[in-house]
């Protein structure tokens, strides 16, 4: 049997699946060749799959599995906003928001049960943070662009995606959206103004105003998460 924070925190977590999979789903209609639908599409399916995992835990605790529409429209309201950004700049401005917002948040799922209390509950918990560890680290990776990418992320799917054949031929680039941006006049010689990138983390912030169960910082939660 599972705690009351271990059910609160994922909540928590569905609900930031739910805007993953809005985010890369509105950015997936903005790709402009087969490597930027094949990078964004495992994104979005690595988010999906999180979703499908976590509601049979979730139907077993009694707790819905309906999705939040204002979350997923305001999900998708920044994902539109990130839109006017070069491809590097979108990716690094995820990293960034992972870890300052989220990666926390699903990492603690591990610390609120332990597989000698529920086993199931346990390995649960401790995909969720590799899954979101893998969007971070990928996000990263394209902004760097390091070769192969999304390795993190494809390693996760159950169901990947096919791969381009041209796939591993040089970085995956935006061109098409530096120019939207350049065309805005938010930038100089096509480089991302620091405010910029500050109003897409302080608008991810924005989104997630409450701190919730996860963000609850006690002795005992302490203790846990430095054994983690």
């Amino acid at each position: 049997m599972v705690s009351k924070l271990y059910e609160e925190c994922l909540i928590d977590i569905y609900r930031g699946e739910q805007e993953g999979e809005a985010i890369f789903d509105a950015v997936l209609r903005n790709a402009v060749d087969e490597k930027q639908t094949y990078v964004i599409g495992s994104f979005l399916q690595l988010e999906t799959e999180g979703k499908a995992r976590l509601r049979p835990m979730m139907s077993k605790l009694g707790i819905s599995t309906a999705e939040n529409a204002k979350v997923k429209a305001d999900a998708t309201a920044l994902a539109e906003s990130m839109a006017q950004m070069p491809w590097k700049d979108q990716f690094a401005a995820m990293a960034a928001g992972i870890e300052a917002e989220f990666l926390a948040k699903y990492r603690e799922l591990a610390t609120l049960v332990t597989e000698e209390e529920d086993a199931e509950a346990y390995r649960l918990a401790t995909f969720m943070g590799d899954h979101e560890y893998a969007v971070m680290v990928a996000a990263a990776n394209l902004a760097a662009d390091k070769p192969n990418p999304i390795a993190p992320v494809v390693d996760l799917l159950q169901f990947p995606l096919f791969k381009p054949a041209n796939y591993g031929e040089g970085p995956v680039r935006g061109e098409g959206w530096l120019s939207q941006l350049l065309r805005s006049n938010q930038t100089h010689c096509g480089v991302v103004h620091d405010s910029t990138r500050s109003e897409i983390l302080e608008t991810i912030r924005s989104r997630n105003p409450e701190p919730g169960i996860c963000a609850i910082r006690d002795e005992a939660h302490d203790e846990a998460r430095q054994k983690a």
